[in-house]
């Protein structure tokens, strides 16, 4: 099952991040946008959004050690892009160290840093969060 994240997630939502290697700066400015997937009560994984409109920034997708493997990664993103898309946003952006090669598969095409839209230097990620070595993709929705 895949449910909007309470504030009481958060901290489990961190370590699944921190576990994995990816940044948590500036998460708790977009608990709205977190969405989480939860079998019997555990957190199984997550992904988010940041709005910059008409573009939203993917961010926070991460599925448990435990759990990966078994599409659940795909499922998120697939469940974050149509809301997203649902919300209007006309184009999607990503950062990566760790999934360059599995984001094509989705449809989104790599650039370069220099393309992304102005309005996304707002986000953690773009402030430090996430290091200069992450490649930028797009997805026109």
């Amino acid at each position: 099952m895949i449910r909007q994240a309470r504030a009481g997630d958060v901290p489990e939502v961190k370590r699944l991040l921190e576990s994995a290697g990816l940044p948590t700066a500036g998460l708790d400015d977009h608990l709205a946008n977190l969405h989480l997937l939860e079998a019997d009560g555990v957190i199984l994984g997550a992904a988010a959004f940041e709005a910059y409109p008409p573009c939203a920034l993917l961010r926070s997708l991460v599925v448990s050690e435990t759990a990966r493997g078994l599409g659940h990664g795909r499922e998120l993103m697939q469940f974050v892009l149509s809301l997203v898309k649902r919300r209007g946003f006309s184009e999607a952006y990503a950062l990566t160290t760790t999934i360059p090669d599995w984001l094509p598969r989705l449809g989104f095409e790599e650039i370069g840093r220099a393309d992304l839209p102005a309005a996304l230097g707002a986000s953690a990620g773009l402030q430090g969060a996430c290091p200069v070595t992450a490649r930028v993709f797009r997805l026109k929705l």
